[in-house]
């Protein structure tokens, strides 16, 4: 079961950063799963992660060229 709730807001608008933020992603052993609400005006990433690492992925999108902002993180 996941600890933490990663909510992101992020300019995603292409397929192409649908998959960049995906190869991101997958250096985090931690997610137990994501999703990406692209009819959101904010184009919402949530993150369902063991640990808390919404500073790194953050920072992982943003230079990877996903700009992204860390809008709040959840322990459940």
């Amino acid at each position: 079961m996941s600890k933490y709730i990663i909510i992101m807001y992020t300019k995603i608008t292409r397929k192409e950063e649908v998959e960049l933020v995906s190869n991101c992603l997958l250096a985090f052993e931690d997610i137990s799963e994501w999703t990406i609400d692209l009819s959101d005006s904010d184009n919402v990433l949530r993150i369902a992660a063991h640990t808390e690492i919404g500073s790194a992925v953050h920072h992982s999108l943003n230079t990877a060229g996903v700009k992204s902002t860390l809008m709040e993180v959840f322990q459940n």
